[in-house]
């Protein structure tokens, strides 16, 4: 672990608290008159700080990163990520061509910087083409990199593509599988995979099955499709079970004709004391 200087600790202090461009100017002033701007890794909160408060317009912060001598990838990265947030995210992707051409080391996180640029300019050839370098490089099976690919394939609407990657991960984790799950949508094959999670062992989280408005929707889901196995699946995984969860099963079993077993459900939901709200009232 990196353990830094109390004079470094300082910079960066003075850099998170920096709200404008004039304050920041002086702050880097005081850094090239004491030596320090060398250090990459205060040369690497400067530009972050340039980025954050530059916004879209990065010309100051494009004008530090060309005066830097032999960049690191951190370095490089990080304005990969700045232009990647801004107007300008093609200009990421030529950046991009810089680093390959200067022979710059990649690390995991220089993938999704790139891939959100892609995403954002709906480049899907660039998508490939940096899915051709993730597993070139060696980074396939790093999932960090992975779920980004995933993710920008999905929102994309390239679920195929999101598929057979998903299929070639050796152990996809749970971000992994709630992007495939949001990837899929409200429709007939999100309710496939929640059950293929549950059997792998990966625990919903508040993201995916949390009981919230959207683990209600999954439980729908089912419910609407009258796969009440497969709800029930769900529902037994949630940590804690609100009022939305046991309405959907409730009303589930209503809806399907089944009204002893909605009054056996609504029975033990207020055995557990949970109050019901008025969609839960049967008669």
């Amino acid at each position: 672990m990196l353990l830094l200087s109390p004079h470094a600790e300082q910079t960066q202090a003075l850099l998170e608290r920096c709200s404008n461009i004039k304050e920041l100017m002086q702050i880097h002033g005081q850094l090239l008159k004491k030596g320090t701007i060398r250090n990459h890794l205060t040369v690497h909160r400067l530009l972050a700080s340039y980025a954050r408060i530059e916004l879209g317009d990065l010309a100051y912060t494009r004008m530090i990163f060309d005066r830097i001598s032999l960049p690191n990838t951190v370095i490089w990265n990080e304005m990969i990520r700045a232009y990647s947030n801004s107007n300008a995210p093609e200009a990421a992707l030529l950046l991009y061509h810089q680093m390959l051409h200067h022979s710059v080391p990649h690390n995991s996180y220089t993938f999704p910087f790139l891939l959100k640029a892609c995403s954002a300019l709906s480049a899907f050839e660039e998508i490939m083409q940096i899915h051709a370098h993730i597993i070139k490089m060696g980074f396939g099976s790093e999932v960090y990199a992975a779920n980004s690919l995933l993710r920008v394939y999905a929102i994309s609407g390239n679920i195929h593509f999101a598929h057979v990657l998903f299929n070639q991960l050796p152990s996809p984790d749970i971000v992994s599988w709630n992007t495939m799950i949001d990837g899929a949508g409200m429709h007939k094959e999100a309710l496939s995979l929640l059950p293929q999670m549950l059997a792998a062992g990966i625990k919903p989280d508040s993201i995916t099955l949390s009981c919230s408005l959207s683990a209600c929707a999954g439980l729908d889901m089912y419910v609407k499709c009258g796969e009440m196995e497969k709800a029930l699946l769900v529902f037994s995984k949630l940590d804690k079970k609100c009022v939305c969860a046991w309405t959907a099963i409730i009303g589930g079993f209503a809806i399907h004709g089944k009204g002893r077993e909605a009054l056996d459900w609504f029975t033990q939901m207020q055995l557990e004391g949970t109050k019901p709200n008025s969609p839960c009232r049967t008669h």
